[in-house]
This record gives C-alpha cells, sequence and structure tokens, in this order.
C-alpha cells in the first residue's frame, strides 16, 4: 500500500446511526476530495463508542489522500458527529507494515466490534495484503 490514513472517529452516546454518519462522512471526502476511496474498518462499543479505520484512496490521475486537509475534515467529522475536540483523530500510514500494524492493533472481530469493508476492489489494486486478514 503506498499510502493511506488511519482514522479513529468518536460518537456521541446519543447518536443514532454511527454507521450511516461515516458512510455521509466519506461520501462528501470522496466528492469534495475527487477521490475514490476505500476502508477496513471497525465499529466498537468497548470503552466507548468509536470506530477504526484503514483509509486508502487514488484518483483518476493517480493522487491520494496524502494532500488533505486533515482539520478541516476532523472539523467536518465534529459537526456530523455533534462532537467538540477530538471527534476524530487522522494519522498517515506510508508504508505496508503500518497498514499491518494498524489492522492487527486496531481492527478485529469479535463480540465487542463490527468490521466492515468498501471498495475491496480498489484496497486490492493498491496492494492491500491484508484485506479480508481480520474476518
Amino acid at each position: 500500500m503506498r499510502y493511506g490514513l488511519a482514522m479513529t472517529f468518536r460518537f456521541s452516546m446519543f447518536q443514532k446511526d454511527q454507521e450511516k454518519a461515516v458512510q455521509q462522512f466519506f461520501r462528501e471526502m470522496m466528492n469534495e476530495e475527487r477521490i475514490q476511496i476505500a476502508y477496513i474498518g471497525a465499529y466498537m462499543n468497548i470503552p466507548n463508542l468509536h470506530a477504526h479505520f484503514a483509509v486508502a484512496g487514488e484518483s483518476k490521475h493517480g493522487s491520494t489522500l496524502e494532500g488533505i486537509d486533515k482539520k478541516r475534515w476532523c472539523e467536518r467529522w465534529a459537526e456530523i458527529s455533534g462532537l467538540k475536540g477530538r471527534a476524530l483523530e487522522i494519522i498517515d500510514i506510508s508504508d505496508s507494515e503500518g497498514w499491518e500494524r494498524y489492522i492487527e492493533k486496531n481492527i478485529r472481530s469479535d463480540s465487542s466490534s463490527k468490521t466492515t469493508w468498501y471498495n475491496t476492489k480498489l484496497l486490492q489494486k493498491m496492494g492491500d495484503k491484508n484485506n479480508g486478514k481480520t474476518e
């Protein structure tokens, strides 16, 4: 994997549909950044409501998520979620080992989480050898 982002979303305990909110966020990101994204993620309920996502993206012209304005997207998630402060953390993932470590540490399938994927075809194209590893 060339470049990606590790995202940790926090949710208000009053937020009804966390998955729908995250999908809205990613739709807006794709439209505004004019980039196709793919991700593997997990919604967690222990110790509190949050989600971890490993996100990759690529445009038709070969640009990636590397140049996005992370602060703007953190602010946008705060608006969607209704949370202030550190509602979203975004960390760069710049190599395959980083992807492996992040997925192994944060994305797991057990009774306290729900794993989700989006655009697995792009993940495979971009070289994600870990796709499906956490099922």
